[in-house]
């Protein structure tokens, strides 16, 4: 993986230049490949994403967008502090250096950074897992490996811990299994690599405890479900350090 970058007006773009020549602007736009039939939805939440079969394999765009009281303000718009501490550029060199190490995260391709005044407007291009499906549709859906992915989630959560990295938003829906079976880690905006203490190791545990809770609920899951699945996934990852 070769890090590059290139400005255009307004515009900087940070890539993977072993993959890619030069993408321009019109590569982090759903609409220019929606033009050729070659995107579609998948993932709702605050930030969109795109699925969309580039030319150079099946990749996801993923447009930044607010949450919060802030969306009402600008519900894309993120002050400019520097290129390199945008949103977009500091995903992107997170998880080159994570895909690197080995750990399961989706390769980045491209990220952009389009500046107006003191505000930017941000997007990532990383590569598609195939077959990937949430690990909240799994529970809900009674996946019938289900004390299998518990014990894997644990692992997972456990491998990132250990390698330091902070995932700033521990939830099912990031958490995805392959058509191989292997679980992968999503979504890694505001995420960093810092020493994971016992305090931010519960703390993102609890995320994700809630995460199910909140699933349970609106799924009308059974509590024996999803206390076993907390339990087996738990046990896991404590016995992984």
């Amino acid at each position: 993986m070769q890090a590059a970058s290139y400005s255009q007006p307004y515009t900087r773009i940070l890539y993977d230049a072993d993959c890619l020549e030069r993408p321009t602007s019109t590569w982090f736009s759903p609409d220019h490949w929606a033009k050729h039939g070659l995107v579609e939805t998948f993932r709702q939440g605050r930030g969109g994403c795109w699925k969309v079969d580039m030319p150079i394999g099946c990749a996801v765009i993923k447009h930044y967008r607010r949450g919060g009281q802030m969306a009402r303000i600008s519900y894309d718009r993120y002050l400019f502090t520097g290129w390199e501490r945008s949103r977009s550029f500091r995903e992107w060199r997170l998880l080159a250096t994570l895909y690197q190490q080995g750990l399961p995260v989706p390769a980045p391709l491209a990220s952009i950074c389009v500046r107006r005044g003191r505000s930017y407007r941000a997007g990532l291009i990383t590569r598609y897992i195939d077959g990937a499906v949430g690990l909240n549709r799994l529970i809900a859906q009674g996946d019938p490996e289900l004390k299998e992915l518990a014990l894997k989630t644990g692992r997972l959560l456990a491998e990132f811990h250990i390698a330091d990295v902070n995932h700033a938003d521990i939830n099912l829906s990031n958490i995805v299994k392959d058509q191989q079976g292997r679980l992968w880690l999503l979504d890694f905006d505001r995420g960093r690599i810092i020493k994971m203490n016992h305090k931010r190791r519960q703390h993102a545990m609890r995320r994700l405890q809630r995460s199910l809770k909140r699933l349970s609920e609106r799924e009308k899951i059974s509590d024996v479900t999803t206390r076993t699945f907390w339990d087996q996934m738990y046990s896991a990852y404590q016995v992984s350090f």
